[in-house]
């Protein structure tokens, strides 16, 4: 994760996944990730705004993969 200023955040992940159901050839998979915010409360323009004690802008982006045995998978982000 990286940080700057505490206002710009950035996470990147890759995640390796293997199932012996496949062909050897074909047995790993890989799956990155990435995640950037803005954390607006911490700009100067917001200090004036009582009422909002923490605002951030989140944007995130990966490449799923799923095991065709599992069915289909709900994720679900949470606040």
């Amino acid at each position: 994760m990286y940080n700057y200023d505490g206002k710009y955040l950035v996470t990147a992940n890759m995640r390796a996944d293997g199932s012996s159901k496949l062909s050897p050839s074909g047995r790993w998979g890989y799956f990155p990730s990435v995640s950037a915010a803005w954390r607006l409360s911490a700009e100067d323009f917001m200090k004036d705004v009582d009422w909002i004690n923490d605002f951030k802008i989140r944007g995130d982006g990966a490449r799923p993969g799923i095991n065709p045995d599992w069915g289909t998978i709900l994720i679900f982000h949470s606040m």
